[in-house]
């Protein structure tokens, strides 16, 4: 067996931005669900037959419209029927729904060849209350780093600390943020001939002392 073990480094940046979030949401998933077993463009009365009954057709646009705004369904035109989208597929396949939230975080990333995510954490900080926000000095902004701009619009991913679905979707128009605390993790590559490849894990926490967040 091959063990190695080593420290990487975490940079973390706070950003105004939209980051989606998996939730538990099975109402959608089963809309999703649906538009996958009937495999074509769904429509209203699709959404009423199979879930709602004897309801207005408007109740059954308004649920399409809502999965269309998740993104797990998509259509042509303005209007009309709409067909599972790629993350449709990919929030049946985990069994959550990922719900974007605008709002300030904290993203953590790091560039190391042995993780294959660059962002691996995102924290959503607290908002300033008016008091707050007149009476501190906002910190001095700068460019987004490229490393994490490149994360925007990649694939979903699992949260090293909590293994919560999560994808950065959108940033701020002015690409500026703040430098927020480096952290360090342990790294340890576990490799037994009887498997097909090597294992990987992280450990220790993120961020600040008072406010640390566990990785395992």
């Amino acid at each position: 067996m091959i063990h190695l073990k080593r420290k990487i480094k975490v940079s973390s940046f706070d950003i105004a931005a939209t980051v989606a979030r998996g939730q538990d949401r099975p109402e959608f998933l089963a809309v999703a669900r649906l538009a996958a077993d009937l495999n074509r463009p769904i429509g209203a009365r699709d959404v009423l037959r199979e879930f709602l009954g004897n309801l207005p057709e408007t109740v059954g646009w308004r649920v399409i419209e809502r999965s269309i705004a998740l993104g797990l369904l998509e259509r042509e035109g303005r209007q009309g029927p709409a067909a599972l989208t790629e993350m449709g597929r990919n929030a049946l396949e985990h069994n959550t729904v990922l719900v974007p939230e605008e709002a300030t975080w904290r993203s953590f990333y790091t560039d190391d060849p042995l993780v294959p995510d660059v962002l691996i954490h995102a924290l959503r900080l607290p908002e300033l209350s008016a008091y707050e926000s007149k009476n501190s000095r906002p910190p001095d902004s700068v460019f987004i780093p490229k490393l994490l701009q490149a994360c925007c619009s990649a694939d979903p991913r699992p949260s090293v600390c909590d293994e919560q679905l999560f994808q950065l979707t959108e940033l701020a128009p002015t690409k500026r943020g703040t430098p927020g605390p480096v952290s360090e993790l342990d790294i340890e590559l576990m490799w037994e001939s009887s498997l097909p490849a090597p294992r990987i894990h992280l450990s220790g926490s993120l961020g600040e002392r008072n406010a640390a967040i566990s990785v395992k």
